[in-house]
């Protein structure tokens, strides 16, 4: 009777054994997606109040906070980023381009609309990212790597300046955030890999 018993114990065991595997391993994938989808609304909604604030202040520009982002923050790093970069290509190509007429052509379209075409790709972006397409991430990374050089140059500030360290520290904080938007891009692929495996 014993041995019999013993027997049966051990089957029972056996059989529970890899029922609670699955189960922890269940488990740890539904926190890993829940972390996931976390963190994804987190960053998405970065650009989200952002890009929500910046179109405000664009469309209605009544109050003193929507005049200050236009003509002290977005206005004056527009034209910085023109003047370098004219003088760039004319540099570059001094038979070519004309430092002056190079100008003219960027300043064809005024502040407000580039900064309007931004905001839209920022909060078409950051819906997308909500929501798990891989779409947003790659607008979020298009934006990204137009705006920083723009709004952060800080190789053009003084050494040792309060300025150059912010502009620094934004600078590398964008840079982290381009890197969470093309890993959620990379991730996005290994995932649909592993389902059409699955399939």
């Amino acid at each position: 009777m014993s041995s019999s018993s013993s027997s049966s114990s051990s089957k029972d065991k056996k059989d529970t054994t890899p029922t609670r595997a699955t189960t922890r391993e269940g488990d740890i994938i539904i926190m890993g997606k829940s972390l996931a989808t976390t963190g994804r609304v987190l960053l998405a909604s970065l650009f989200l109040f952002a890009g929500a604030h910046k179109y405000h202040a664009l469309t209605n520009h009544r109050a003193p906070s929507d005049v200050q982002l236009l003509e002290q923050s977005l206005a004056p790093r527009f034209a910085e980023a023109r003047a370098a970069m004219s003088a760039s290509v004319s540099s570059m190509f001094p038979s070519q381009f004309d430092e002056e007429k190079i100008m003219e052509g960027l300043l064809a379209i005024d502040d407000a609309t580039v900064a309007m075409i931004g905001t839209v790709i920022e909060l078409l972006g950051a819906v997308l990212l909500m929501f798990n397409f891989t779409l947003g991430s790659k607008l979020l990374m298009l934006f990204t790597t137009c705006v920083t050089p723009i709004m952060h140059p800080f190789w053009r500030r003084e050494e040792l300046s309060a300025a150059r360290e912010i502009d620094t520290i934004m600078f590398f904080k964008n840079v982290a955030i381009f890197g969470a938007l093309m890993m959620h891009v990379g991730m996005s692929k290994e995932e649909a890999k592993n389902k059409e495996k699955e399939e």
